[in-house]
């Protein structure tokens, strides 16, 4: 259970940078 959440804090951090990411590039375009 601990290392599926662990896994699962992971994956959301990648989404948010994905998404910070997909941001700023609409923004300089």
């Amino acid at each position: 259970m601990y290392q599926y959440a662990e896994e699962l804090k992971f994956e959301q951090a990648a989404d948010i940078r994905n998404q910070m990411k997909l941001l700023r590039d609409g923004q300089f375009k």
